[in-house]
């Protein structure tokens, strides 16, 4: 029963109370209009979404372009040395996880951090770049 759940009343109402009320504003004449605006709404959103590892989490992509994947960020390096190797492979598999078609991964040379460990286990040729 949803009403046991106050939070998800209020979300629940406060969404759909936001919808009709933009629906019956002026400017909105007809339900061919009014199915517009639904589409809109829901539409897959496209161009450049610049986000974290915990921000994706959920969201699915086209193309993924991750960079920075070296130790210290990937993961972060205020994380408890016996947790880092779960911590990182959680973190490459959300990273991963969210491509469609086209997943590009960079640990960049020439900075002070060595490559993800994680990362350089996979057994793959790398594009020099």
């Amino acid at each position: 029963d949803i009403n046991s759940y106050q939070l998800l009343v209020n979300q629940y109402n406060f969404f759909f109370n936001g919808i009709h009320s933009r629906l019956n504003q002026n400017g909105f004449n007809g339900e061919k209009q009014k199915l517009y605006v639904y589409k809109n709404v829901f539409k897959e959103l496209k161009g450049v979404v610049v986000n974290s590892c915990q921000g994706i989490k959920g969201e699915e992509f086209e193309t993924v372009i991750a960079f920075g994947l070296l130790n210290g960020f990937i993961p972060h390096s205020s994380v408890e040395s016996k947790e880092k190797s779960i911590s990182s492979k959680k973190l490459m598999y959300v990273i991963g996880s969210r491509a469609k078609t086209n997943l590009y991964l960079i640990a960049e040379e020439g900075r002070n951090k060595k490559i993800n460990d994680e990362l350089e286990k996979i057994i793959f040729e790398y594009d020099d770049l």
